[in-house]
């Protein structure tokens, strides 16, 4: 249980750094004070609704792991084929959009 709570953490932040290295090229990243633009941006042509929808299913659904949830209504943990099925989903798409012209 540990574990598993560890990994959707873990998956969490790995799921927001996807954010600023994959789908936004390193053009924002949270904890640089500017926008890099040069040689990046057209990089953001690539993005589709498809891609968008599938990062912010995933973001939502371990966002309870990341952040401060409310006593009411604790985070349940993912079944363990959920959790590994979320997390090559992932892996298949990082590869997918890596190789978009």
């Amino acid at each position: 249980r540990v574990h598993v709570r560890q990994t959707c953490t873990e998956f969490r932040i790995l799921l927001e750094r996807c954010v600023e290295k994959v789908l936004l090229n390193d053009v924002v990243l949270r904890f640089r004070r500017s926008v890099t633009t040069d040689g990046r941006i057209g990089a953001l042509a690539k993005i589709s609704q498809d891609d968008c929808f599938l990062i912010d299913q995933l973001m939502t659904r371990y966002s309870a792991f990341e952040h401060s949830q409310a006593d009411e209504l604790p985070a349940s943990l993912p079944a363990l084929e959920d959790l590994e099925r979320d997390i090559k989903r992932l892996a298949d798409w990082i590869e997918i959009f890596e190789s978009r012209p």
